[in-house]
């Protein structure tokens, strides 16, 4: 006799002003998330035991940036203790994720004064060049600083480009001059296209940054063909 098969069932309800999404597991276990209709983006989901005690409590807050982009600014967990946890993420004047700070775990009642315990920054690639070519986000530095720290525990910085192309067969070491390559497409390519690529070429890894005055670094490099293809690393 074959096994009854596995069911999943969803329920959803739609009010004027939220939206229930109910996930029945096969094991009877439930997840339930509540939306927001307008935009899609949830406002809390919850995990349940089929006994339906509480696994997770997840909150979230978005906000809506100059361009009209929801982006999730804080994440409020909650565990099965009814202790929390928050992340906070905030943003450049571009919209990219410029902080992340974790917070630790506390009782409820304490959430908003939950101290710090770790906290990351990002910074980014200015280099007007790569916006011309419609390429952004490039990571520059990453940080990462402990509770109490002045001086970060941990910094990555990252280069593009900073290496000459390998010869592929059959295409130039400027792709963009080929021959085949659309000529209509060309003239929208700007003078910088061949050398703006944004490859990641070479990778800084420091060594205690922590330490004041300490510069030393693990660095990690990467060749390319003229096709953007990965020919080397060391």
């Amino acid at each position: 006799k074959a096994p009854a098969p596995l069911v999943t069932r969803y329920a959803v309800m739609e009010l004027p002003n939220v939206q229930t999404v109910d996930v029945m597991l096969p094991d009877g276990a439930r997840r339930r998330t509540i939306l927001d209709p307008a935009t899609g983006l949830p406002h809390n989901r919850s995990v349940f035991r089929p006994d339906g005690t509480l696994v997770s409590d997840d909150e979230y807050i978005w906000t809506v940036g100059a361009d009209s982009v929801s982006r999730l600014t804080q994440l409020t967990e909650t565990d099965p203790l009814g202790r929390k946890k928050r992340t906070e993420y905030s943003f450049n004047a571009q919209g990219r994720i410029q902080d992340v700070k974790i917070r630790d775990w506390v009782e409820s009642a304490q959430i908003n004064t939950a101290p710090l315990l770790r906290w990351l920054r990002y910074e980014y690639v200015t280099d007007p060049a790569y916006a011309q070519r419609g390429i952004r986000c490039l990571v520059r530095r990453t940080e990462t600083y402990s509770s109490g720290s002045l001086l970060p525990e941990e910094r990555t910085d990252f280069e593009y480009d900073g290496l000459p192309l390998r010869s592929t067969p059959g295409i130039g070491r400027n792709l963009f001059a080929t021959p085949g390559f659309r000529t209509d497409l060309l003239a929208m390519m700007p003078a910088t296209a061949p050398q703006r690529r944004g490859l990641l070429t070479k990778t800084l890894r420091w060594i205690a940054p922590q330490v004041l005055g300490n510069t030393a670094t693990i660095a990690t490099e990467k060749g390319y063909t003229a096709a953007g293809l990965l020919a080397e690393m060391k």
